[in-house]
């Protein structure tokens, strides 16, 4: 129960992370990456950033690798932060 207990802890821990990252695998005869946002292919070997504030790269075998640049904090509708 207690294992049970902590990989729903786990869970719940990792959807809330700051860091929101992922990797496509080239299709087969690439020639770059598409960005996912707005489909403008980049050449291997290349860094941009996307228009929904990802930071992307295109390894020189056309692996896409995108994070997102800034922290994902929960909000609650109706809810003010003080700043």
């Amino acid at each position: 129960m207690k294992v049970l207990l902590c990989l729903i802890i786990l869970c719940i821990m990792m959807t809330l992370s700051d860091g929101a990252c992922f990797t496509t695998l080239p299709k087969l005869g690439a020639k770059g990456c598409a960005d996912p946002h707005d489909k403008k292919l980049h050449p291997p070997a290349s860094q941009w950033q996307s228009n929904n504030c990802m930071d992307c790269t295109c390894d020189p075998q056309s692996q896409l690798n995108c994070c997102s640049k800034h922290e994902l904090t929960p909000t609650i509708a109706g809810m003010q932060t003080s700043s």
